[in-house]
């Protein structure tokens, strides 16, 4: 799940997390425009995306669509995530 990082014409930067087939995951693409339009700095893009992406590689590795996280999914997130760190 790589990150994309595309400087535009009118020089913002777009941050988009791919999924493993190349595409732009939706939801993810959908929160960091958000964040862009809001005028987040560059960085701040770059590490929630690169949050996401730890975040995402659980729910793909748990076999979990991310609507149907609940609370009592959140331990085991830590535990994974701590295991990528």
């Amino acid at each position: 799940m790589p990150i994309r990082r595309v400087t535009r014409d009118d020089g913002a930067l777009q941050v988009e997390l791919l999924d493993d087939a190349g595409i732009a995951v939706p939801e993810v693409a959908a929160f960091l425009r958000h964040l862009a339009a809001r005028d987040y700095s560059p960085n701040t893009l770059i590490a929630y995306a690169h949050d996401l992406q730890h975040f995402w590689r659980f729910l793909t590795s748990a076999g979990l669509p991310w609507e149907r996280l609940k609370p009592p999914h959140r331990p085991a997130f830590g535990a994974d995530a701590d295991d990528h760190s």
